[in-house]
């Protein structure tokens, strides 16, 4: 079982003053996530991880930095992977 730890994005609100009001901040906290957990990520800006259990969670790692973690090598050349994919699929 393999546990990572990532950063979970969350707000906070604070008051400023009784003109402004409340002011709200993007804040990142540690939280730790089994990786048999994980049912899929994407990445818009931050990445969203959908957990087995239904949870949403948004963390500040990219998937790339996320599959370094749970030690699967990442290809950068996308074309090559759907070259490789085809060539699967194809000796079937």
């Amino acid at each position: 079982m393999k546990i990572l730890k990532l950063s979970q994005q969350a707000t906070v609100s604070r008051p400023v003053d009784s003109i402004i009001g409340w002011e709200e901040k993007t804040i990142y906290e540690p939280v730790f996530v089994v990786a048999e957990h994980i049912e899929s990520f994407l990445f818009a800006g931050v990445s969203h991880i959908k957990m087995t259990s239904g949870e949403k969670i948004v963390v500040r790692e990219t998937p790339e930095e996320i599959l370094a973690l749970l030690g699967v090598g990442v290809q950068t050349d996308s074309l090559k992977t759907w070259g490789e994919i085809a060539q699967k699929e194809a000796a079937q």
